[in-house]
């Protein structure tokens, strides 16, 4: 089975980029949140699109005439914080602490509080943000 996803890999990170409802790029993201080289590598091409992600609230698909909180920039603040790895962690740390980037950065803190005791550039990420207003109530919840 794992062989046939690996397959849908390079069609999602085409999809990823084209132009679609919220939506749908939210399921996209959320489907590349895999522990996969693939998925890995293609680590700048997730960043860039979580970068071009708006948020807030907006029209999330065809022929909606309200607005709902979009969640396509969560979606790929998911697939970020999974496919992470040790040359990558730098640059999630920098997301996360861009203040631009919105409330979806929580989501990128599971990896700093799963490394927390054995990283220490987690440990001192978490520090600094910890003062942060978006992420400080989660970041005080981890010492409960």
């Amino acid at each position: 089975m794992r062989e046939k996803y690996g397959v849908a890999i390079p069609v999602l990170l085409k999809h990823l980029q084209m132009p679609y409802s919220d939506v749908v790029k939210e399921g996209i993201a959320r489907s590349l949140a895999v522990v996969e080289p693939e998925v890995q590598k293609a680590w700048p091409i997730l960043v860039d699109e979580y970068r071009r992600t708006p948020m807030g609230w907006g029209i999330k698909g065809p022929g909606d005439t309200t607005e709902f909180r979009l969640g396509a920039k969560d979606g790929l603040a998911f697939a970020l914080s999974v496919v992470v790895t040790e040359e990558t962690l730098p640059e999630l740390i920098a997301l996360a602490k861009d203040r631009a980037q919105g409330e979806s950065r929580v989501l990128l803190l599971s990896v700093l509080k799963r490394r927390r005791n054995t990283d220490p550039l987690a440990k001192q990420a978490i520090a600094e943000l910890a003062s942060d207003p978006e992420l400080a109530k989660e970041i005080a919840s981890w010492r409960k």
